[in-house]
Parts: structure tokens; C-alpha cells; sequence
């Protein structure tokens, strides 16, 4: 939710009675819990003795309580985007309230790194915006004059990937679905470039699922890495040839984000630096401190957002999980990624 965007009724309640409410602190994220009692379990874990139990208990309930009574007073006064809010902040302390800031100091910096951006761009480009058909159209017309965007798209894929062709061949002679020669393309043409058990580093980023036609098996082909640490202490563990291949953006993100939810519940939308501003004027999400390689990238927790909602959309008119429409092949895309 932007910013100038948010009701004005939620922003006063939030102002009048949220904000250093007590009671509300306490209880945030408070009922996102593994334990198989909920919050009777927690209370009890963290209690010492009986009588501290008790002690702890009586706060807990006379708090649940009081925040139980105004969300019920919301859904009865039909203000359900305040309870929705309240709801989500209970469920999970990483939340972030609109309007609310989170203090530089408690931030975790995430550095995300592509090794060739260029070449991994027109991957995730074929992925998103072609048809796996067109693989297998291409082998049986590799010389047909191509007019359409996806044989174009799929032209350019086989040249900026030499290895390609023979890895399409050898699945197709084998009858398998499309997808594991990009894999193996990718590795390679791109990965096999980078030396130092580079390709190892860090957690693995994947094109996010039910953003892709789910036919193509690519579960395994990794396009970025995320790191924890900002840009200079990333890029320490690179030697000085390799950092001139790879493109970094660094995120700062609330640190109980990372604690508490993980890397898991993060999205990583990749979009266009001319729309950039999009998200940094937004506060239902963290954007990266710059742009690299005329691309700009925003973290998501992905437990309330949408890829195409949320992100893909607000670039494009028209996309879905099967496709993502572009009427020139030169024209930059939004996308998503998520830890595989």
C-alpha cells in the first residue's frame, strides 16, 4: 500500500491508537507460532516457575483482550482494512505498519548479485515472455526468417547461449519435457565462466513459481544469489576479475524480517530503474539503495504480496502466469525471484 495512498481513517488509527500502544507491542507477532499450544505454549516456555506463568499470563490475556476488543469493534463498524492491518501485524512482527519507518539501525542489509546480468536478463526474458514450443520450433527451422516476438526472443536466446542447441537436440532425441537445456545452457555459458567456487556462494535465487508456464522444468536453474552483508563485505568474498562480471543491488531490510520470517517469505522483484520510484515511495516494501544495469529491485514478504499485483503489473499491462506480453524484444520486463 503506498504511502499517499492509505486511508486517512487508518493512518489516525494507527497514529491514535497503535502506535507505542503497549498492549499492541506485545501481542505483534505474537500468533505466528510453532508451538502445538500457540501463545499458551510460548508463555509457558519463556515462564520460569508457576507464579511467574501467572504473572506472564494475566499481561498476556488482559492484552489479548483489549486488542481483541477494537479489532472486533472494527469488523462491527465495517472498517475491515483496519482489522485486516491489525491482523497481519499480529500474525507476523515483521509487518510493516503504512506509515510506519523502520530505524537504520535495525536493518539487515541484503545484497543480491547476478553473475552476467545480461545474459541471465534474456533468460528469465525467454522464460517469461516466449513459448516453450517455440524450442522445438526452432531445431526443426533453425534458418526461418523470424517476425514474431516469440521466435525472436527465441533466436537470440540460441545466440546468446551457444551451448543451447545441443542441449535442446539431446533432450528432444530423448523425448523429455523443455527446460532442462536452459539449465544445463546456462551452466555452461554463464556459471562455468566464474572460477573460485563462486557459483556456490550464497543462497540461490529461481524465477518465483506460478510465474512461469509450470511446464518448463527449470526448479534448478539458479539466475542470482542473495547475500547477508552490504555491497563492500559481498563483495569481498569475489576476486577483483570476477567482481567485474557480476551486478549487485543491497536492500535494507527490517532486521525481525530476516530473524523471525526468513529468507523464505522473501520476493525479490526485478523492475525497470525508470519505475523504481514506484516502490521506493511505497512502504509495504524495501527497495534497493540504487539501481544497477538500468534495473532497479524491491524485497517483498511474500505472505502478503502479489508477483503480478504487486509488482509485475504495475510495469506491464498485461501478463500472467503463462506469459508476459512485450511488443518489442528490446523492451525491458519486471520479474520475480524467490529462494529455490
Amino acid at each position: 500500500m503506498n504511502e499517499k495512498q492509505v486511508p486517512e481513517e487508518l493512518r489516525q488509527f494507527i497514529e491514535k491508537k497503535l502506535l507505542g500502544n503497549k498492549a499492541f507491542g506485545r501481542l505483534r507477532g505474537a500468533f505466528l507460532l510453532n508451538s502445538p499450544l500457540g501463545i499458551l505454549g510460548t508463555t509457558l516456555e519463556n515462564s520460569g516457575s508457576p507464579t511467574q506463568f501467572c504473572n506472564d499470563w494475566d499481561i498476556t490475556s488482559t492484552d489479548i483482550r483489549v486488542i481483541g476488543n477494537m479489532i472486533a469493534q472494527c469488523k462491527r463498524d465495517g472498517q475491515d482494512i483496519i482489522a485486516d492491518v491489525m491482523s497481519k501485524a499480529l500474525l507476523d512482527r515483521a509487518y510493516q505498519l503504512p506509515g510506519e519507518t523502520i530505524p537504520v539501525e535495525e536493518t539487515q542489509p541484503i545484497t543480491i548479485v547476478v553473475l552476467d546480468f545480461e545474459k541471465t536478463l534474456e533468460m528469465i526474458k525467454w522464460i517469461r515472455c516466449a513459448h516453450w514450443m517455440s524450442l522445438n520450433n526452432y531445431l526443426d527451422e533453425p534458418t526461418l526468417i523470424r517476425r514474431d516476438i516469440d521466435m525472436k526472443l527465441t533466436d537470440r536466446l540460441f545466440n546468446t547461449f551457444p551451448s543451447l542447441y545441443e542441449h535442446a537436440l539431446r533432450r528432444k532425441s530423448q523425448g523429455g519435457y523443455e527446460g532442462p537445456e536452459l539449465v544445463s545452457a546456462f551452466r555452461d555459458d554463464v556459471l562455468d565462466k566464474f572460477h573460485n567456487n563462486v557459483t556456490s556462494k550464497g543462497g540461490q535465487l529461481g524465477i518465483k513459481f506460478d510465474t512461469y508456464n509450470s511446464h518448463l522444468e527449470i526448479n534448478s536453474l539458479v539466475l542470482a544469489r542473495i547475500f547477508l552483508g552490504d555491497q563492500a563485505q559481498v563483495l569481498s568474498k569475489f576476486t577483483r576479475q570476477e567482481q567485474e562480471l557480476i551486478t549487485t543491488w543491497t536492500v535494507n531490510t527490517p532486521s525481525v524480517l530476516v530473524e523471525e520470517s526468513g529468507l523464505n517469505t522473501l520476493m525479490f522483484g526485478f523492475h525497470p530503474e525508470k519505475t523504481h520510484q514506484i516502490w521506493s515511495d511505497s512502504n509495504n516494501c524495501y527497495s534497493s539503495l540504487g539501481c544497477s544495469n538500468d534495473y532497479g529491485v524491491t524485497i517483498f514478504n511474500k505472505r502478503y504480496s502479489d508477483p503480478f499485483n504487486d509488482h509485475t503489473l504495475r510495469v506491464h499491462s498485461q501478463c500472467s502466469m503463462a506469459n508476459l506480453h512485450i511488443e518489442d524484444i528490446d523492451e525491458q520486463i519486471a520479474f520475480e525471484l524467490t529462494l529455490t
